[in-house]
């Protein structure tokens, strides 16, 4: 999962715990910020014109993303199945609203 901050303000954005932090674009390591985990979800603090990318072996689908703010997110998720060699990409941009994907 891969979201961009087109923003000029920190987004902030909560995941299940056990989604690992994979890289970051357009900004440095510690400019990315983590708070610790509770009721087994983590809040990051994305900063402006970023990119973070995670990562997870537990499927997250069905996915609720509520974006609540008008500045535009892009969200990519990468679906990869090691078994069939293939992968499929889809990009979502939300706008002050709120998407499920099945």
């Amino acid at each position: 999962m891969e979201l961009t901050n087109a923003n000029d303000q920190i987004l902030t954005f909560s995941a299940p715990a056990s989604w690992t932090q994979w890289e970051i674009r357009n900004a440095n390591m510690s400019a990315l910020i983590q708070d610790s985990s509770t009721h087994n979800i983590t809040t990051w603090h994305i900063p402006p014109h970023a990119t973070v990318s995670f990562t997870t072996n537990i499927p997250p689908l069905p996915l609720t993303i509520h974006h609540p703010v008008l500045p535009l997110l892009t969200l990519s998720i990468m679906h990869i199945d090691g078994d069939q060699s293939a992968a499929q990409k889809e990009t979502y941009f939300l706008n002050n609203e709120t998407v499920t994907i099945k």
